[in-house]
């Protein structure tokens, strides 16, 4: 994976995004990208994951998968940290 200070490539992992990504997707994300309801972000966790942004309000940042029946999200952990938001994905490559 190359690496730049503001763009980033991301490899999807698992079935939580499906049908919208499937798995080994290749995405393109960047950080001067301000996060919005329906972008998908990239989410600093151990490990890395890749969420949909339903809402932004002062609690922080709901994420869920497209894919409820396999993803773990903000159903499971609650909001997250603005700060938490590694990238917002705005190309898929593969």
């Amino acid at each position: 994976m190359f690496k730049l200070p503001w763009l980033q490539l991301y490899r999807v992992e698992g079935d939580s995004m499906s049908p919208t990504l499937k798995p080994d997707s290749v995405l393109l994300g960047s950080k001067l990208i301000k996060p919005k309801p329906g972008h998908v972000s990239v989410i600093d966790r151990s490990p890395v994951s890749i969420k949909r942004i339903k809402r932004i309000d002062d609690e922080g940042i709901w994420v869920e998968g497209d894919n409820s029946e396999a993803s773990t999200d903000s159903r499971d952990y609650g909001y997250i940290d603005p700060k938490a938001i590694k990238a917002i994905v705005f190309m898929k490559l593969l």
